[in-house]
């Protein structure tokens, strides 16, 4: 359901499309998507999410420490609101902060220019591309006081048929089934099924 106050259904799918637009070329742009790339083509089914974080908790994440299940994720830089729903500027301690491979630590990401894109790799491009490329290690950390943080993120999929024969160290994931060769749907369903609140 969209508000009707505003016409946030049209900024939505227009902002969309241009994340699709542009993480398709950095896809294709870093072999990962192609003809002769580990992915041949892009499912019609990716996801897009408006993502609100409110100040109504204790815990100091607004979203702890994971990975991104699917295969390549676009990112508009947050904004943040406080008590009074103005704008402020992105606190010190809070915001996207992501782990490299070899590091112990998170480092904060700084995009306080509202003109970028981030984009982070999903765990069934690192099987796509045999850990080539690595997903991304990331969480979101809370800040002090009343400030929200709103962000919007596209979850790129391929379709859910695809198949992929990997040797990712990624396979050795019970979520992989197995097998020499595991389909996306089933790689879906296993990621949601272990994250579930239940």
């Amino acid at each position: 359901v969209w508000p009707v106050e505003v016409d946030l259904k049209t900024a939505y799918q227009e902002i969309g499309a241009l994340m699709l637009k542009v993480g398709t070329e950095v896809l294709e742009t870093v072999g990962l998507v192609g003809p002769n790339a580990p992915i041949r083509e892009l499912g019609d089914k990716h996801v897009g999410r408006m993502l609100h974080y409110s100040t109504n908790s204790a815990n100091p994440l607004w979203c702890g420490a994971h990975y991104d299940h699917g295969t390549f994720t676009a990112l508009l830089p947050a904004v943040y609101l406080d008590e009074y729903g103005n704008q402020i500027p992105e606190p010190e301690e809070a915001g996207l902060f992501v782990r490299a491979p070899e590091a112990t630590e998170f480092k904060k990401v700084v995009a306080d220019d509202p003109e970028v894109m981030l984009f982070q790799v999903g765990e069934w491009g690192q099987l796509a591309s045999n850990d080539t490329i690595l997903a991304t290690q990331h969480k979101v950390q809370k800040a002090e006081g009343h400030v929200e943080r709103i962000s919007m993120a596209l979850f790129f999929n391929t379709s859910f048929d695809y198949v992929v024969e990997s040797t990712s160290s990624l396979t050795q994931d019970a979520r992989y089934g197995g097998g020499r060769t595991c389909k996306y749907a089933d790689w879906h369903t296993a990621s949601l099924n272990r994250y579930e609140v239940k």
